[in-house]
């Protein structure tokens, strides 16, 4: 869809010298489709309303998830490398552990605006399903072979 809005914004807002019509929304979709389709061998569907929606500054669903979350970008990369960081020394971060350093993020970054009872019950399971390149469940190593 970006390169939808690319194409559009490039061959839309530019008068064609030989008098042709410009490219419609519809027909920059079916464009960005075919071109797919020659590279994968796989049809996409885009939605030319949902093109002129990203045209006048709308956002994708996973931005404006994104922007509702309690973390900030860089706030998740560091939750993400702590928790690595931690398995790699031995210990096990549980997610009442990983609950607690969310939420002591949280309240510093938002204060009172952060609710008292914390992050949700599932939000744990659902972040390391979200980061499950990163995050996954291991069995942990002995302190023995950890420490050398």
């Amino acid at each position: 869809m970006a390169q939808a809005v690319l194409l559009y914004q490039e061959k839309h807002l530019k008068v064609n010298s030989d008098g042709t019509k410009p490219l419609s929304a519809k027909g920059c979709c079916q464009h960005m489709s075919d071109s797919h389709f020659v590279k994968t061998g796989r049809r996409l569907k885009l939605n030319d309303c949902t093109l002129l929606h990203w045209i006048k500054g709308g956002k994708s669903k996973a931005q404006s998830n994104a922007d509702k979350g309690w973390l900030l970008p860089a706030e998740v990369t560091q939750v993400v490398s702590y928790a690595v960081e931690v398995s790699n020394c031995g210990f096990s971060l549980s997610h009442r552990r990983l609950a607690e350093h969310v939420n002591e993020i949280c309240i510093a970054q938002l204060g009172p605006a952060f609710p008292a009872e914390g992050i949700g019950n599932n939000w744990t399971h659902c972040f390391v399903l979200k980061h499950s390149a990163s995050l996954t469940t291991c069995w942990s190593r002995p302190v023995d072979t950890v420490r050398s």
